[in-house]
Formats: C-alpha cells, sequence, structure tokens
C-alpha cells in the first residue's frame, strides 16, 4: 500500500508570490552600524558585499537600496571560537532587520549553543514577513540567512 502527493500545474506555470514591499528594509538601515566590522565592496549592481579585515566574517547582500531581498553573513571559524565582537556584529545586522523582534540575543546564544553542540546543527525563527536561520557548517564555519517568509499557498486542483 502506497499514497502519492503530486505538487504543480497541469498545462499552466508557476505563480510566486510577490514580497510585501510595504515592510521593505533598506540597504542603508541593514547594515547600520556595521561600518566598522566591515569594509564594503559592491561588484555588481543589485549586491552589497561586506567583508571584514581579517576576510572570516563576510556579509553579502541582494536587493535593492530602498528593498533588500536577502543577506547572508558567513563566519569563517569554528562555532566555539567565535568571540563576542562577532556575535555582536551578527546581532546588530538582526536588529537592523528585526527591530520588532526582542529576544535576538537570547536566540544568538542558544542558536550558537546548539551549532557548537552539533557542528551541522541550526535553528531558525520567522518574524512577521520574514525568517532568519543559522547554520553550522561544520568546520566551515557558521551561515546566517535572512530572507522573505513566503507561506506556503493552498491550490485546489483537478
Amino acid at each position: 500500500q502506497y499514497a502519492s502527493l503530486w505538487f504543480g500545474l497541469r498545462g499552466g506555470r508557476a505563480v510566486s508570490q510577490p514580497v510585501d514591499s510595504g515592510s521593505a528594509i533598506s540597504l542603508d538601515r541593514a547594515i547600520s552600524g556595521l561600518s566598522r566590522s566591515l569594509t564594503s565592496q559592491t561588484p555588481e549592481q543589485n549586491i552589497w558585499q561586506g567583508i571584514s579585515a581579517d576576510k572570516k566574517l563576510k556579509l553579502t547582500i541582494s536587493g535593492t537600496r530602498g528593498s533588500i531581498s536577502e543577506a547572508q553573513m558567513t563566519i569563517s571559524a569554528q562555532p566555539n571560537t567565535i568571540g563576542a565582537e562577532r556575535l555582536a556584529v551578527i546581532a546588530n545586522l538582526l536588529k537592523n532587520i528585526f527591530p520588532d523582534w526582542p529576544d535576538i540575543d537570547a536566540w544568538i546564544a542558544t542558536s550558537m549553543k546548539t551549532i557548537t553542540d552539533n557542528p551541522r546543527g541550526w535553528r531558525r525563527k520567522i518574524v512577521g514577513d520574514r525568517v532568519a536561520e543559522i547554520r553550522g557548517e561544520g568546520s566551515e564555519g557558521i551561515r546566517l540567512i535572512v530572507k522573505p517568509y513566503l507561506k506556503p499557498k493552498a491550490v485546489e486542483m483537478d
């Protein structure tokens, strides 16, 4: 015995959900206060990159200057060796993007414990229309991703 579930559209095209532009975060707001930790580079249109002096912390933000669509931060270090200065950079970025999230510091601490205990561990937090996800990447370090949270929509099929 088995069951099947088919996802897709017959004879149609996929429909994506637009990001709510009413809650847009500007690039300037996202990177506010990070200039002490990162030097900026802009290699392509609609992509902003910042990198630390030791090249172990990298932040890439996609989108327009007025509305970012995704932010990715990577830290190349063992999770148990990431110091308070690097954690403050993570907290600064998250507080810029999620001004109404009251327990960011506690979430970061819990997430870092999860990743220290399991180098491939991860944690996710959905706040409003955005999601923050932090993952351990084994000996490579950690990755923080902030992107829009798109709720799946049910579609009735024939």
